[in-house]
C-alpha cells in the first residue's frame, strides 16, 4: 500500500466552536438504535482551481459488532451521519451506492426534500443531506448537516459520498488547504485512503503533505492524478500544499449562463517600484542562539527572503549590529538595495559572531542617531531575542522616550520579535509577557508594526512577514467593468484584510453584465498617496470548472441574504437560488430520489463542470421510460426512449419489491443509432417463480441517468 502515514481527522468545526461527528443507525421497523460501524476503504479526489479546493470523499461503511460482539438484527435500519464542515465550506453534491449502484441526488427546498424521503417506499435505495443552523452561547451561526441513508442492513457494506468546495489558504508561494474530507468521519485508525489529487491550473505541480507525522510522496498515475495511499489516524492534523501561480498580470475567468456573467479576477496589487517613494531601511540584527520554535538560520533565511522581495533597486539599505559590545554599521552610508548589495550585506551580517547578550537597547539609540545625522525619513526593522527590558515597567518607558521622543525625522519601527519570554507584568489591568509592553509601543507610535513567529504557523511565517515588512496597497479595492456593461456586485475572498503587500494577491468574485475585455481599475493607497491604475484584461481560456464560479458567487450571495430578517419572499428567493446552483443550505436540501426518481445532480467522474475522476466519459442524453399496461395481470412492456446513441452502450432494469428486495434484472444492449429498446417482464422473478400481488419498482439506468417506474401486479 506504500508508505504507511499515520493520517488525522480534524475535528469538526463550527463557527467558533467544534463539535464531534456522530454516527448512528435506527431500525426502520423495530426502532432499534446500532451506534458500531466500520470504515472500509476511502477514496479522496481532491481537485485545486480559482483558489478553491473540490474535495469528493467515497467511503465504503458497513455495521459492525459492538464491542461485546453483539450484533444488531437483519431488519433495515436507516443511517445517520451529522457531521459539521468548515463554516466557508459549501456542500454542492451528494450520492450514495448499493447493490454496487450509485445513486445521485439532486436539489430540492427543505420541505420537498424531507418529504419526497419520507413518502418513499421503505425498500428502496434513498438518501436526504440536509443543513441546520445552530448558535454558540454568542449567537454566532454555525453549520450542522444531517445525512440520512435507507435502507442498510448488518454484513452489506453501503458508500456514501459528498463533495464540497472551501477556499483555499494562501501564502507567498503555495497554497494549501486543509484535509477537510475526514469532516465527517468518526474516529477510527488505520483506514486505508486512496488520495487523488490535481492542480487543474498547472497539472504538473506536485503536491506536498505537511505537518502528519512522517514523509509521503505522490506520484502522477496515468489519468495525470497525482496520488498517493495514506493511512488515517486521530494523531495528527496534515494539510496538503502545492506551488502557487504568481503571474505578473492579473488573472480573469468569465463564465457566462443564460445571459448573467459571472467572474473571478485574482490580482498582484499592480505598483511598480517607481511608482511608489523610495524607503531608506535600517536593519537592526540583535538575533540570539536562543529563539522560540524556530532555528536561527531557518529565521535569517526567511526574513532575507521577505526583504529581497520588499525592497526593489530605488531602495536602500544598512545593517547595524554589536561588534564587541559596540554598534556597527556595516556600511558608512545607505546603499542601494539591489540584489548584488542585499547579498553582500547579509553575507557579511552571518560572518559576525552570533550574540551573547542583548543590545537592542543600544542599537535603537544608534539607529535614531543615524537617522537624525543623515537628516533622512526611512525604516528600522529589527530582528531581536530581546525580552528583559519591559520590567520595571520604567525602564521600558525610558527606552521610549529615548528611541521615539529623539527622533528627528519620520522613522516607522518594525519589530520581528524571536525571543523566550520568561518575564510577565501587568500594565493598567493589561497582561504582558517579554518586551511585549515596550515592542508594542515603540511600534504604535512610530506607526510600525510587530511580529512574534512563535504567534504563528511555520509555514505562514513568510506571508507574515510580508504583512510586516512589504510594501501594501491599503484598503485595495478593484472595479473590473466588461465592454459596454457593468458590475452587479462582488465579495472579496478576505473581507478582513486591509492592506494588501505587493507580493499577495488580491482576490474577488463578482457578477457583471457585457464581454471581456474588462477595463479594471486598481484603487488604494500606499503611505500617504493615493494610487490608481487602469488595465485591460481579457477573460482567460475555458476550463472544465468555471461554472463554479457562478455557484461560488451565488452561496456567498446566499450567506449575505441569511443575515437578514427572514421575510417569505427572501425564503423563496433563497430556495430558488439554492436549488437552480445545487447548494446545500438551510432552506435546501439534496435528496435521492428526486421527484420522478431522477437525481438531476451529476455524477463527479462524469459531470464536465467538476474535476473530472474518469477523464473523456460522456454524460448521455437524456432519455424517458414508461411501462404499459400499469396495472398489469400477466405481463408489462418496459419502454425506454432517448435520443439516437452515438456508439453501442447498455441499459440495465431492476425489478425492487416494496421492501427493496431485487426480483429480476436485466442489462441489455443498444446498437448504435437506435432512439428506444423494449424489454417484457412476464411477472416472473430470476428463479423463474410467480411473484405476489403488489407494488415493484423498475430502476432503468442509462449511464448515470435513473428513471424509476412504479408498478402494480394484480393477480
Amino acid at each position: 500500500m506504500g508508505k504507511v502515514l499515520r493520517f488525522a481527522m480534524l475535528l469538526l468545526l463550527c463557527a467558533t466552536f467544534a463539535r464531534a461527528v456522530n454516527w448512528y443507525a435506527i431500525g426502520l421497523n423495530d426502532q432499534q438504535n446500532w451506534s458500531s460501524f466500520n470504515v472500509n476503504a476511502i477514496d479522496i479526489y481532491h481537485g485545486a482551481y480559482l483558489h478553491h479546493s473540490e474535495f469528493t470523499p467515497a467511503m465504503e461503511i458497513q455495521m459492525s459488532r459492538d464491542w461485546y460482539g453483539n450484533q444488531p438484527n437483519n431488519e433495515p435500519f436507516v443511517f445517520y451521519c451529522e457531521f459539521t464542515l468548515a463554516a466557508d465550506a459549501v456542500i454542492i453534491g451528494a450520492k450514495v451506492r448499493m447493490d454496487n449502484t450509485w445513486y445521485t441526488a439532486q436539489a430540492q427546498d427543505v420541505w420537498t426534500a424531507e418529504n419526497l424521503f419520507q413518502v418513499t417506499p421503505a425498500g428502496q435505495p434513498r438518501c436526504l443531506l440536509r443543513q441546520y443552523v445552530e448558535r454558540d452561547y454568542s449567537g454566532a451561526r454555525s453549520k450542522r448537516y444531517l445525512m440520512q441513508v435507507a435502507p442498510i442492513r448488518f454484513g452489506t457494506p453501503f458508500s456514501i459520498s459528498i463533495t464540497f468546495l472551501a477556499p483555499n489558504t494562501l501564502e507567498l508561494d503555495r497554497e494549501r488547504a486543509s484535509i477537510f474530507a475526514t469532516d465527517f468521519l468518526r474516529y477510527r485508525e488505520w483506514v486505508p485512503i486512496s488520495y487523488s489529487f490535481l492542480d487543474v491550473h498547472a497539472p504538473e505541480n506536485a503536491p506536498a503533505l505537511e505537518n502528519a507525522g512522517g514523509a509521503i510522496s505522490f506520484a502522477r498515475n496515468t489519468e495525470g492524478w497525482w496520488h498517493a495511499n495514506l493511512s488515517y489516524s486521530y494523531w495528527y492534523n496534515p494539510y496538503l500544499s502545492w506551488p502557487a501561480r504568481k503571474n505578473t498580470t492579473p488573472d480573469l475567468y468569465y463564465y457566462r449562463d443564460n445571459g448573467d456573467g459571472y467572474y473571478l479576477l485574482s490580482a498582484f496589487p499592480p505598483v511598480e517600484p517607481q511608482e511608489r517613494k523610495p524607503k531608506k531601511v535600517l536593519i537592526l540584527e540583535d538575533l540570539g542562539s536562543q529563539t522560540m520554535n524556530f532555528d536561527r538560520d531557518v529565521l535569517l533565511d526567511q526574513f532575507h527572503d521577505i526583504v529581497d522581495q520588499s525592497l526593489s533597486w530605488n531602495d536602500s539599505l544598512n545593517i547595524l549590529l554589536m561588534d564587541q559590545l559596540e554598534p556597527r554599521l556595516l556600511r558608512n552610508r545607505f546603499v542601494p538595495a539591489d540584489f548584488e548589495h542585499q547579498t553582500a550585506l547579509f553575507k557579511e551580517m552571518r560572518s559576525y559572531p552570533i550574540p551573547q547578550l542583548s543590545a537592542t537597547t543600544q542599537l535603537l539609540r544608534r539607529a535614531v542617531a543615524f537617522f537624525n545625522e543623515a537628516a533622512a525619513d526611512g525604516e528600522i526593522w529589527l530582528i531581536t531575542t530581546a525580552e528583559k527590558d519591559a520590567a520595571p515597567v520604567q525602564k521600558a518607558n525610558d527606552i521610549i522616550e529615548l528611541t521615539v521622543r529623539q527622533l528627528r525625522q519620520t522613522v516607522v519601527i518594525k519589530i520581528m520579535a524571536c525571543g523566550q519570554p520568561s518575564d510577565y507584568l501587568t500594565v493598567n489591568g493589561q497582561y504582558y509577557s517579554g518586551n511585549d509592553y515596550l515592542f508594542e509601543n515603540l511600534t504604535r507610535l512610530t506607526r510600525g508594526g510587530y511580529l512574534r513567529p512563535a504567534y504563528v504557523e511555520n509555514y505562514h511565517l513568510p506571508l507574515a512577514l510580508a504583512d510586516l515588512l512589504s510594501p501594501a496597497l491599503d484598503l485595495m479595492e478593484a472595479d473590473p467593468v466588461p465592454v459596454n456593461g457593468y458590475n452587479r456586485g462582488k465579495y472579496y475572498f478576505f473581507s478582513d484584510r486591509t492592506r494588501y503587500p505587493l507580493l499577495y494577491p488580491y482576490i474577488e468574485l463578482g457578477r457583471a453584465e457585457g464581454d471581456p475585455p474588462f477595463a479594471t481599475d486598481f484603487f488604494g493607497s500606499i503611505g500617504e498617496d493615493w494610487f490608481h491604475k487602469r488595465m485591460e484584461l481579457a477573460a482567460m481560456p475555458d476550463i472544465k470548472q468555471l461554472p463554479r464560479i457562478k455557484q461560488l458567487w451565488h452561496a456567498r450571495h446566499i450567506e449575505e441574504l441569511l443575515q437578514q430578517p427572514q421575510a417569505w419572499n427572501l425564503i423563496d428567493e433563497i430556495g430558488r437560488v439554492s436549488k437552480e446552483n445545487s447548494l446545500v443550505n438551510a432552506y435546501c436540501a439534496l435528496v435521492i430520489p428526486g421527484a420522478n426518481g431522477y437525481a438531476a445532480f451529476q455524477r463527479l467522474e462524469e459531470t464536465g463542470a467538476a474535476v473530472t475522476a474518469t477523464p473523456g466519459v460522456q454524460r448521455p442524453e437524456h432519455f424517458e421510460a414508461g411501462a404499459y399496461p400499469n396495472p398489469f395481470n400477466a405481463q408489462t412492456r418496459i419502454i425506454v426512449r432517448f435520443q439516437p446513441a452515438g456508439s453501442s452502450e447498455s441499459v440495465t432494469v431492476r425489478i425492487y419489491s416494496l421492501l427493496g428486495a431485487l426480483v429480476r434484472q436485466w442489462q441489455q444492449s443498444v446498437s448504435a443509432g437506435s432512439s428506444s429498446m423494449e424489454l417484457v417482464w412476464d411477472g416472473v422473478n430470476d428463479q423463474q417463480e410467480p411473484v405476489s400481488s403488489g407494488l415493484y419498482w423498475a430502476h432503468i439506468q442509462r449511464g448515470a441517468e435513473i428513471r424509476v417506474l412504479k408498478l402494480t401486479c394484480l393477480k
